[in-house]
């Protein structure tokens, strides 16, 4: 269970692994440290923190450290939306139901993490054991990934216990304007980070090449759990350049991905159709599409009409995901559009 960020949520979560049911649940450091005060921010300031599942009030947050240290929550990550408020969550202002949900923090989530450890949430053992041992071992990546040992992929972190530092947008280095923990002070810091024995990241400068990246197969975690076959995908945003897509999705059909997704808006991003085949043009066998096209901004038979020409070039090698269009409505103030013959949405 992802993004768990209500004490009803944990409580059912407890009560499931209580009644021997193999449930586990993750959750994100913006429910952790943030809350709904942050959303009652002055004037526009609190489209910064729209995300879903939305913040809660702050007295929740007692409760998911609680599922933390019991480990009825096992897992501490963030899907990282690194949406930018000038130009991406001002799209909602006037209609709030048009602000791009989701939340930057992908680079803060140690850091804050071991504040937690010294603020008395966590053990320095349960942090490691939440960011980066569980998962491993969860996607059945153990040994190779999350241990130091002999044999183990050599990714290591050194961490400075003692650095001080103010997060900001000021001083991050990822791709956006603004900072969710924008003025928080805490106590450590990333200063090198070792990928299988290469240093990537050198006192907290990039020192990594394009290329250095493998593509790790997961494997099922158990063999006692339900069988599932899997094939594996890359998902891209369609934004410039186009020809950039296009390199990553022939390098991911090198490395064995089956499909190639992209995100669908004619809103936000580029329009995806002429992409993706370029895309099928320059690949043999990845299948390509849409991971969800969404309907508030999408004529069906237009749609039908651009994948059954795709499908004829390039020998059915196109899928497409149909949602439900709550996006798309609330970035372009559309009404939902209906299936055609059906007079359900």
């Amino acid at each position: 269970m992802v993004h768990v960020s209500a004490m009803e949520a944990v409580a059912e979560l407890a009560r499931a692994r209580a009644d021997g049911l193999a449930v586990f649940g993750e959750t994100c450091p913006q429910y952790l440290f943030l809350s709904t005060d942050d959303l009652a921010g002055p004037g526009f300031e609190g489209a910064k923190y729209v995300c879903s599942t939305p913040l809660r009030p702050r007295e929740h947050q007692a409760k998911l450290w609680q599922g933390l240290r019991t480990n009825d929550l096992q897992v501490v990550s963030t899907d990282h939306c690194p949406f930018c408020f000038t130009g991406q969550k001002e799209l909602g202002r006037g209609d709030f139901s048009r602000i791009p949900n989701g939340l930057p923090g992908v680079e803060n989530r140690m850091d804050l993490l071991h504040q937690a450890v010294l603020d008395g949430h966590l053990t320095r053992r349960r942090w490691i054991e939440t960011a980066c041992a569980t998962p491993a071992r969860m996607f059945g990546m153990y040994p190779k990934k999350g241990t130091i040992a002999p044999g183990s992929d050599a990714d290591v972190v050194i961490y400075d216990p003692h650095a001080e530092q103010v997060l900001s947008a000021a001083e991050h280095h990822m791709n956006v304007d603004y900072s969710a923990y924008e003025g928080k002070r805490v106590t450590g810091r990333v200063e090198t980070v070792l990928s299988r024995g290469v240093a990537v990241i050198t006192e907290r400068e990039y020192t990594g090449h394009a290329g250095h990246g493998v593509y790790t197969p997961a494997p099922p975690a158990s063999t006692s759990a339900r069988s599932c076959p899997m094939d594996f995908g890359l998902v891209l945003q369609t934004d410039p350049p186009a020809s950039r897509v296009v390199s990553l999705m022939k390098r991911a059909e090198r490395n064995g991905f089956r499909y190639g997704w992209t995100f669908d808006s004619a809103v936000l991003w580029q329009e995806p159709f002429v992409i993706y085949s370029q895309i099928l043009a320059n690949t043999s066998k990845l299948t390509v599409g849409p991971m969800v096209t969404n309907p508030g901004t999408r004529t069906w038979e237009v749609t039908a009409s651009a994948f059954a020409t795709l499908n004829d070039m390039f020998g059915n090698r196109t899928v497409c995901g149909i949602g439900r269009g709550d996006s798309a409505m609330r970035v372009a103030a559309a009404s939902r559009t209906r299936w055609p013959g059906s007079a359900r949405p």
